[in-house]
């Protein structure tokens, strides 16, 4: 038995895919707490406590796990995925994004998959001829 605390992400997060193929032990018991529950903890993300059986090898896929708030009082249930073999919506968004017009005024940019991190998610636009059609179309939509 293994039992460790830590956020989700070496459940979900694809860079972690590589450790949920190595360590494969089967997840007996799960519950989550909100980070700032700590001390000297910021930040608005989910701690989890995990159990691990490491005689059971078994890769983990999905499950559903206890939410508990900062004081302590169950509030309910979540699905926790690990979404390995799934499309990203920064997948698409790197294929796409960029294609869909030539007159477009910004497209949205991320830093990998983590799109609760809100210092790595903005918009943007290269193409500066393209801000003052947005300049216009403002201008056009107050007037109106």
């Amino acid at each position: 038995m293994l039992a460790e605390f830590s956020t989700l992400k070496i459940l979900q997060a694809p860079n972690y895919s590589d450790f949920r193929n190595f360590f494969r032990a089967k997840l007996e018991k799960f519950f989550v707490v909100p980070a700032d529950t700590f001390d000297n903890v910021k930040g608005d993300f989910p701690i989890g406590f995990f159990i691990w059986d490491t005689s059971k090898k078994e890769n983990f896929e999905k499950t559903t796990t206890d939410v508990y708030d900062s004081k302590g009082n169950f509030i309910g249930t979540k699905l926790i995925t690990s979404y390995d073999g799934s499309k990203y919506i920064s997948d698409w968004l790197e294929a796409n994004s960029k294609k869909i017009s030539k007159n477009y005024i910004g497209h949205l940019a991320s830093v990998g998959n983590d799109f609760q991190n809100q210092r790595m998610i903005f918009v943007d636009n290269e193409e500066r001829e393209n801000w003052k059609k947005a300049e216009d179309i403002q201008e056009l939509q107050q007037k109106i």
